[in-house]
């Protein structure tokens, strides 16, 4: 490939880094935008064979550039030549003990590309403490889950992860790295770059971290803690106009007035229904209260005609359009299905709910099938002109009135695209369906809201029995838990006890939902009843626990969480569980061996280090107490 070409370049600063070269080229090579990889590696006069495996790998791909200097380097020196000798437009930390899920990149670039405003993006990371694991087969140590971009609260911190991506053509404006600086180089590049750019978090796992007691900031503690000082009071200077940025940095599309309708077509669709439904819309490219709506062509998907509205063969192509459309310039994207049949007033109404309160995200109507929450039992004559008198009755009765829900039916969804690119965009690498499930997740995560608009119809021409999700499995169950549907979850495991009484998983879901509602002696007859199918089942095991520490049972709570960390040892949460129930029983000196277990496995657990500090104190003052 011309070095033009390259779309990234990943940054790879080595030295005594031997064993995980192999190891760091594989996962870079395995990207799966690899293609457009580029990756640059400065071995800083190494006295191991980086250089060997790198030359080996030289001759099974042509994207790696390798320079070994004359003498060793910091690594803000080494990441320094690395920069000038990138054509990336976009450029990547890749350390060489840690790794990346394999669509990362590309995750990261997506966003990039569609925001031209963003000028460095992050995301969060998984820990481990074993080398040379893989993101998809790894020990899970803790997480980094980063916080949102605030440039002031950058000030007194850095969130920014291990492995950012940015445009490189920030370098001209800002510079490199501070080579004078060993540890705390990256926090100081990032304050740079934040006095002028604004940053976006994508709050997904996307690389795995490796923590370890030798790395520079680990090391040499007192060192980290100087460096930070002088970084803190190289910007401090600077906060009243950080202050200012604040609100600039709140990540916003351009308001643009448009709308891209998106019709998905599939295996049942007839030509006539497609033909009608391209037709009404057609007839809605009219200015309804104070919006224009315009509907727009996505991709070229269609037979060359006039048709100006995307149709979608099948459903990951929608889901690609719709991913794309909501990072164009139309300002809301509507989702529909031909077999939906809307009229002019009733997506009026949507679009009126989706103006009425900043924090709405998605937007769906009333219908005849779907969630509970939006279905209307209400029969009617099916012809248009009963569909309309129906429809406008419910906009005269409701108006702009709406209903904030956990989900939305995906028949006719109105997306408004600046929310949806602030929390970083829509996964189109999963179905359409887990798609929009992991979108409602992070939205409510955020605090943005699902709309039901109670004024607006629509009205399904094909009844189906699923009623429009397909409610069946676990998974099922836990999606609409985990968006605060604790009733509807309930009832898809309780079907599925019924049907199986051994499946442990409904079981124990049962058991979570009980514990949530307070219902702690249902929750541990579930949890128990688990257990007698399979001894094992970890989940269970660690709920007991916490069902013992609900009623002060500590001494049997101890016996389920040592239970717990037979099955699985380096449980950061268990190991805290452990410790606190020794605390209540006052055995310190239980509580400090495992509180140093768990601080050791992830020493970035601030109240970890209080407790210890804490229990230190409390040994000394037994000790000299007469």
């Amino acid at each position: 490939m011309s070095s033009d070409n390259y779309l990234i370049s990943a940054l790879v600063p080595t030295y005594n880094s031997e064993r995980f070269m192999r190891g760091l080229l594989e996962d870079l090579e395995a990207q799966t935008i690899a293609s457009q990889l580029e990756i640059v590696i400065v071995d800083s006069n190494s006295p191991q064979k980086e250089g060997e495996i790198v030359k080996e790998f030289q001759k099974r791909y042509n994207n790696i550039v390798y320079l070994r200097t004359d003498e060793w380097e910091n690594s803000h020196k080494a990441t320094n030549r690395a920069i000038q000798l990138a054509h990336g437009k976009y450029l990547t930390l890749a350390c060489t003990d840690d790794r990346h899920k394999r669509d990362a990149f590309e995750r990261m670039v997506s966003v990039l590309e569609a925001r031209p405003d963003i000028g460095l993006v992050y995301a969060n990371s998984f820990i481990t403490v074993e080398e040379n694991e893989t993101f998809s087969k790894h020990t899970l140590a803790g997480r980094y889950r980063w916080a949102d971009f605030d440039p002031l609260k950058l000030l007194y911190g850095c969130f920014i992860g291990p492995q950012p991506m940015w445009r490189k053509k920030l370098h001209q404006t800002y510079g490199g790295f501070d080579e004078n600086l060993k540890s705390a180089g990256d926090w100081d590049l990032w304050l740079h770059f934040a006095e002028g750019e604004t940053f976006l978090h994508i709050d997904e796992f996307l690389g795995l971290y490796l923590y370890s007691p030798t790395s520079s900031e680990h090391r040499d503690p007192e060192l980290s803690k100087r460096e930070a000082q002088a970084v803190r009071n190289r910007y401090i200077h600077r906060e009243p106009e950080l202050k200012k940025r604040q609100e600039k940095a709140q990540i916003n599309l351009p308001a643009t007035s448009g709308l891209l309708a998106l019709v998905v077509k599939d295996e049942k669709t007839k030509k006539e229904e497609l033909e009608q439904c391209v037709e009404r819309l057609r007839g809605f490219n009219t200015d309804k209260d104070g919006l224009s709506v315009k509907v727009v062509k996505a991709h070229l998907d269609v037979p060359e005609n006039d048709l100006n509205v995307t149709v979608s063969p099948k459903t990951p192509l929608a889901l690609k359009a719709l991913s794309q459309g909501v990072n164009w310039e139309a300002r809301y994207v509507l989702l529909l299905s031909p077999h939906t049949l809307i009229i002019p007033s009733s997506l009026s109404r949507l679009l009126a709910v989706a103006e009425s309160d900043p924090s709405i995200a998605v937007v769906g109507p009333t219908s005849n099938e779907g969630p509970i929450m939006q279905r209307v039992e209400k029969k009617y004559d099916e012809l248009q002109h009963g569909l309309e008198l129906y429809a406008k009755g419910r906009e005269t009765e409701y108006g702009n009135g709406w209903g904030d829900v956990p989900y939305l039916g995906n028949s006719c969804l109105l997306f408004k695209s600046e929310v949806i690119s602030q929390i970083g965009g829509i996964n189109d690498r999963l179905s359409l369906t887990e798609a929009l499930w992991n979108l409602y997740l992070r939205l409510r995560e955020k605090g943005f809201k699902l709309a039901c608009a109670l004024g607006a119809y629509v009205h399904q021409a094909e009844i189906r029995e699923d009623k429009g999700l397909g409610f069946n499995d676990i998974a099922d169950g836990e999606r609409l838990f985990d968006l605060g549907d604790t009733d509807g979850a309930k009832r898809i495991f309780g079907k599925i006890h019924l049907a199986d009484p051994n499946r442990i998983e409904a079981l124990n879901n049962l058991g979570v939902i009980a514990y949530q509602q307070e219902a702690i002696d249902d929750a541990i007859s579930y949890f128990t009843r688990v257990l007698k199918i399979n001894p094992d089942y970890f989940e269970s095991v660690e709920n007991l626990g916490n069902c013992m520490v609900t009623q002060k049972a500590y001494r049997e709570a101890i016996h389920w969480f040592k239970k717990a960390l037979e099955l699985k040892p380096d449980d950061v949460t268990i190991l805290n569980s452990l410790a606190n129930c020794y605390i209540q029983i006052e055995d310190f000196t239980g509580a400090e061996e495992v509180y140093s277990k768990s601080y050791h496995l992830n020493s970035g657990q601030v109240h970890v280090g209080e407790i210890l500090v804490e229990l230190g104190r409390l040994k000394v003052e037994r000790r000299i107490t007469p």
